[in-house]
């Protein structure tokens, strides 16, 4: 993965640095005259997030509101590195860190990137206490949930009702579980996080295209096993009030809120605790990035304002507000006010079962 100088903005609390670049494309950011509002382009994961931090930006500064567009982190990271002035987006959002050619294509047009890791997306199992199995791992998941699974070389329709079908070590009960609709922002966390890896693991389906995989993993059972709710996550946990056994889809910072009254499963033998997702333990969670380009902040106003509004306490912090809307905060230390060059915690990359991959350096000159 890339490395990242470091980087020094007013108020900027965890910061790395960068350069990058692509060929620009005919969009709303690309203009010709000097605009007054900034231009953020998203990830899908981090665009609401954007939005929100946009509109408190605004109210804040009495600026114009950012314009933040939803292109998809592919799209938004060629967008952001087209070029440099106020033809081209100031920030961009992603639930991923670029990649080294993403960086590299930065790096031929000599714009230099800030970095900085501003929290989380998690998603958990959560059941009532007592309940089994404790914990599971994502194939387990996957075989448990998907509309149809590989058996025998074969793609068949979802046979498993009971937990030991599809593992004898699994409790002798029904499967049965909650969760959100498609397209909302949690079921589509579900589907990366937790589906997607798990699909990608089995050697059944090596020779399928990634859309062939995640056409699979995104298809839930509609058998009567998987019940689809609203988005508000409450209703799942009532659902669960009257059904001992069953599990529920939901994100990490509710289910904390719901203290006793929820357990989460381990995935994969770890726990969903703040700590085992802040440091990569905890399979279905990601790290949430920010990116900016320290060179347009003179011809970009507010700029240094928007950065320090997304990492700061009041949004990124413990209670802020992004929390609400699924952020999990870094942990102290992580967070807070600025640091000494470097002081990003690395990115474990994880391959399809989960598991931790080989961590990045500190961010040094490139």
């Amino acid at each position: 993965m890339p490395k990242f100088p470091p980087f020094s903005m007013p108020l900027l609390a965890a910061s790395l640095l960068v350069g990058l670049a692509l060929p620009a494309a005919p969009a709303a950011w690309a203009q010709d005259d000097p605009r007054e509002a900034l231009s953020v382009v998203s990830g899908d994961t981090a665009f609401p997030l954007a939005v929100a931090t946009a509109e408190q930006f605004s109210m804040k500064s009495n600026r114009a509101m950012p314009v933040v567009e939803r292109l998809g982190s592919a799209r938004a990271f060629q967008a952001f590195c087209a070029g440099q002035g106020p033809r081209f987006p100031d920030a961009a959002t992603a639930a991923r860190r670029m990649t080294r050619a993403e960086l590299s294509a930065c790096q031929r047009k000599n714009i230099a990137v800030s970095e900085a890791r501003f929290g989380h997306q998690a998603v958990v199992l959560g059941q009532l206490p007592g309940s089994a199995p404790a914990g599971l791992s994502l194939r387990q998941i996957f075989l448990a949930l998907a509309r149809q699974v590989p058996i025998e070389g074969r793609l068949v329709d979802n046979p498993y009702r009971l937990w030991s079908d599809i593992d004898f070590a699994l409790p002798v009960a029904p499967i049965e579980a909650y969760g959100p609709p498609p397209g909302s922002p949690l079921r589509d966390a579900f589907i990366e996080l937790v589906m997607q890896p798990a699909a990608n693991s089995f050697s059944e389906l090596r020779g399928w295209t990634a859309e062939q995989r995640a056409a699979l993993a995104g298809a839930l059972r509609a058998d009567g096993v998987f019940t689809e709710l609203g988005e508000d996550e409450a209703e799942t946990a009532q659902r669960l009030a009257r059904k001992p056994g069953a599990l529920g889809i939901f994100s990490f910072n509710f289910l904390e809120q719901q203290g006793a009254r929820l357990n989460g499963l381990a995935v994969e033998g770890v726990n969903p605790r703040a700590a085992a997702i802040a440091d990569g333990r905890y399979p279905p969670a990601r790290p949430l990035y920010l990116y900016a380009k320290p060179g347009q902040a003179k011809d970009s106003p507010g700029l240094d304002g928007y950065l320090a509004e997304v990492l700061g306490p009041a949004a990124s912090g413990p209670g802020g507000y992004l929390t609400a809307r699924g952020l999990v905060p870094l942990p102290a230390g992580q967070d807070g006010g600025p640091r000494p060059p470097g002081q990003l915690a690395p990115h474990r990359p994880r391959g399809a079962s989960g598991g931790r991959g080989v961590a990045e350096a500190s961010a040094r000159p490139l």
